[in-house]
């Protein structure tokens, strides 16, 4: 299919759109755990890593996306947490050319050759320059042409009361609205509707999540937020955990627990051993699959789990729920989803959580 043979041939995701405190509570990781893991931008692999799991395989069917998780892995194990902020993009950088050539060693040769061929990517700082944090650096620009200094005012708020007042008085109106609009129309990528109704309403759908967003957390503590209002975290007071000092000698110290797949992960699971995982961490990966290969995903999974394994998945747009002919080995557990969901800072996903039984 065009769109997602498109969808696997660039940087979809750079940074971390998800929250993952939320799969880390879903899990409970062990030090014995063997976890699954998408890779996506690598962010949600390195938040878990943080939790010194037994082994973590990253799997993505994008080889770009792995690529990045290298990348990422690399500057961690060999700079200091000061000049890993500066490499990838949090702080202001000259260098980035001469510190990527340092990396070399460590990074495969695909690897190597794709980022050499896109330096300019490297060079602007890498956790930006995927295309959803393209898409919301589009978003802020409009907004902040739009809204003006109320922008300014939303990322300062230290009290929610207040900030949900200034939100209902200053904020919420046909601007902000006009401009949801807009940008859905011109910021969407085609793959996030591939599986949804045609007459699917994305603008009433974002125009929903941040309504909730911004009457139940901080603007500034929430990463997400920071991302899609102010197109990076240079205002965020609480970055992803990959991001985090106090996460980086964790990191730094458990890099060589991770294993990195490049395959469609219904193919690997099909072909993985029995009882081998015990935690899954597989994001909104059933969005970008047909229903059949839906199905089976949840087919091999259970074949490759151990007993009394775990999952915790997300739902975007496409709503999938667990086939009823697996329903008796994966068990939701519903009063977890819904106490996560309330925490998320992500706000845009249904949270899936299930017991994995034989």
């Amino acid at each position: 299919m065009a769109v997602i043979e498109g969808f696997k041939n660039v940087l979809n995701y750079s940074t971390c759109n998800e929250d993952s405190l939320t799969e880390i509570k879903a899990l409970d990781i062990s030090k014995s755990d063997n976890v699954l893991c998408i890779t996506g931008s690598g962010g949600r692999v390195l938040n878990l890593l943080t939790q010194a799991p037994q082994k973590i395989v990253a799997i993505d069917f994008n080889p770009i996306q792995n690529w990045l998780l290298e990348l990422k892995i690399a500057a961690i194990k060999n700079l200091s947490y000061y000049d890993y902020r500066r490499f990838i993009g949090l702080d202001s950088c000259s260098e980035r050319k001469e510190i990527f050539y340092s990396l070399r060693n460590d990074l495969s040769k695909d690897s190597y050759s794709y980022w050499e061929k896109n330096i300019r990517i490297v060079s602007r700082g890498v956790i930006y320059q995927g295309h959803f944090e393209k898409k919301c650096k589009f978003f802020s620009d409009l907004l902040k042409e739009a809204m003006g200094d109320k922008v300014d005012k939303i990322l300062s708020f230290d009290d929610l009361d207040a900030q949900k007042e200034f939100y209902k008085k200053q904020w919420d109106n046909s601007l902000w609205q006009n401009n949801i609009n807009f940008s859905v129309t011109k910021a969407i990528d085609p793959a996030f509707y591939l599986y949804v109704n045609e007459e699917y309403n994305f603008a009433e759908y974002l125009f929903n999540i941040l309504d909730k967003g911004l009457k139940r957390h901080l603007a500034k503590e929430n990463h997400f937020l920071c991302l899609l209002l102010d197109g990076s975290y240079s205002r965020a007071t609480k970055l992803p955990l990959y991001l985090q000092r106090e996460s980086f000698q964790l990191m730094k110290s458990n890099l060589w627990r991770v294993e990195i797949i490049t395959e469609n992960v219904v193919n690997y699971l099909k072909g993985c051993g029995e009882n081998y995982f015990n935690k899954f961490s597989l994001s909104d990966v059933t969005g970008y699959l047909s229903d059949d290969n839906s199905n089976s995903l949840y087919k091999y999974l259970i074949n490759s789990a151990a007993d009394n394994s775990r999952l915790c998945g997300r739902s975007l747009l496409a709503k999938r729920e667990i086939p009823l002919e697996y329903s008796k080995n994966i068990k939701r557990d519903n009063e977890i989803e819904e106490q996560l969901e309330k925490l998320d800072l992500t706000i845009a996903y249904k949270v899936l959580v299930a017991d994995i039984s034989m």
